[in-house]
């Protein structure tokens, strides 16, 4: 009998469930952590359909290997860990530059003007979001990793910790590190205090 989406159980539960064989348990720890592994992927691989094989491959392994996961409780950083992996062996040395965060600017450029690169706005439109992107391509996987987790996300900085496995305190200063250096490589002022925690 399937797992009503209303009794929601914490991971641990699901975890230990599909270890004794209950595929629809896996199942919803799949729905449930689908996400946040593609927004981990994506920009590690570069195209969403690559993205989208990368992050089966984890669930499949994941599950695979669901009985030597020793402490259920950290289901989500370890599919994580599995589905990094499996991404850096996909992307080789044919990694692209266009990323998750780089395609959800450029739909909200593409918004605000549709005739992109048509006119003289549109050009310069088109130029400072290569700025950004170049910036942001620079930045770490440590720093860039919480940066999507949050922005596409919309994770609180206590998820990304708990996703990451690292600390709080560390994904606060990474969060904090991102932006610093995305202002100084954009010659920008700007204010980290409106983070949510």
């Amino acid at each position: 009998m399937p797992i009503p989406d209303s009794l929601s159980p914490p991971d641990e539960t699901l975890v230990r469930w599909a270890q004794w064989g209950r595929l629809d348990a896996y199942d919803v720890l799949v729905q449930r952590h689908r996400l946040s592994v593609l927004a981990i992927v994506r920009p590690l691989v570069g195209t969403r359909e690559v993205a989208e094989d990368v992050v089966q491959d984890a669930f499949l392994a994941g599950y695979r290997n669901i009985g030597t996961l020793r402490e259920p409780d950290r289901f989500g950083a370890w599919l994580i860990a599995i589905a990094r992996r499996r991404a850096l062996l996909a992307s080789g040395q044919e990694r692209r530059d266009r990323t998750v965060l780089q395609e959800a600017l450029d739909e909200a450029v593409l918004n605000q003007s549709r005739a992109i690169g048509q006119n003289e706005t549109g050009v310069l439109r088109r130029a400072e979001l290569e700025r950004v992107w170049a910036a942001l391509r620079a930045l770490p996987a440590e720093l860039r990793e919480p940066l999507a987790l949050y922005a596409l996300r919309e994770l609180s900085l206590s998820q990304i910790a708990g996703l990451l496995d690292v600390p709080l305190s560390t994904v606060k200063w990474r969060m904090h590190e991102a932006r610093r250096r995305l202002r100084r490589q954009l010659g920008e002022p700007g204010d980290d205090n409106h983070v949510q925690h």
